[in-house]
């Protein structure tokens, strides 16, 4: 029972209601069949049907924005790596066109060339005067025991030295070897 002018009903979830009133005179007499007011609520502009469409069409707008970018981005690192291998490939076939230049100089000059390293073996770069001297391939094998195949001790003498000079901290031992 309310005795007041004026109610409010400020909860009310969207739907279809019907509000019955019944009320009395001064004298007390009420009114049995009463008044119905039938109301419908909305639901806020927020909650709405096109509120939702609108959410859904700016979803799918930023899920698109995103994949393009990527595409973009995708499409752009392609261009990149492409770019790289050709300029990898022209680097290699000039970097090839010096050392074919190198090994005719070296093969052309009459003087044997080699590198070997700290374990001794003689590496994959040497000249065709080496090979021509030494009678044999010589990549991988052993220096000392190129240069003395059937003198066990000078090889190994030789070895010994090759390992102290490998080993010199300064380079004055490493000039004074040499």
């Amino acid at each position: 029972r309310f005795t007041a002018s004026c109610t409010r009903f400020d909860d009310l979830a969207p739907g279809d209601y019907v509000l019955e009133l019944k009320a009395s005179n001064k004298h007390g007499v009420w009114n049995e069949t009463g008044r119905r007011l039938a109301i419908q609520v909305e639901p806020p502009p927020w909650r709405t049907a096109w509120a939702y469409a609108a959410y859904s069409l700016g979803l799918a707008g930023l899920l698109y924005a995103v994949w393009r970018r990527q595409q973009q981005r995708l499409r752009e690192q392609s261009l990149q790596a492409q770019r790289l291998r050709v300029a990898v490939d022209e680097r290699t076939a000039e970097l090839r066109t010096r050392n074919a230049a190198i090994h005719g100089l070296l093969d052309s000059a009459g003087q044997g060339f080699l590198a070997f390293g700290a374990d001794l073996r003689v590496g994959r770069e040497y000249s065709a005067e080496c090979r021509r001297l030494l009678g044999t391939q010589i990549a991988g094998r052993l220096l000392p025991e190129l240069l003395y195949p059937e003198d066990a001790e000078a090889a190994a003498f030789l070895g010994q030295l090759l390992h102290e000079v490998m080993r010199a901290d300064e380079p004055g031992q490493r000039a004074l070897y040499a």
